[in-house]
């Protein structure tokens, strides 16, 4: 994370010979977040998976936008990591479902998605 060593690393340390210092930590999908004044690992390793669940979360909003007219799904909110619209036709609640849970990136633990319908969004939990 930090651009040089200072009293918090030490060169006999594991990980000062495993990980670089380079001022910055990139996410899965290539990201950079810079923390040279940080030297808590739990900061950048933070910085690490939500940059990465972002960036994951970006990707699948632009797939559903783009079949938004063989999905029938209309997108009206997304927050975090939800996403809301009205469905136009009953078979767009496993349309939507298909391409969520479609596998963007290799992973070793696949991230799935739940899908809902319901009047309200109350109902659709």
């Amino acid at each position: 994370m930090k651009n040089e060593c200072d009293q918090y690393c030490k060169r006999g340390d594991a990980l000062h010979r495993q990980l670089p210092h380079r001022g910055y930590v990139k996410t899965m999908l290539g990201r950079r977040s810079r923390c040279v004044h940080n030297y808590k690992p739990y900061i950048g390793l933070n910085r690490v998976l939500q940059g990465t669940g972002a960036s994951i979360m970006k990707r699948k909003l632009t797939e559903v936008h783009a079949q938004r007219k063989d999905t029938g799904f209309v997108m009206r909110i997304t927050n975090h990591d939800a996403v809301l619209g009205d469905a136009t036709t009953p078979e767009t609640k496993d349309k939507v479902s298909t391409i969520l849970n479609a596998q963007s990136y290799p992973m070793k633990v696949p991230i799935l998605w739940e899908c809902g319908t319901g009047r309200t969004w109350a109902d659709c939990k």
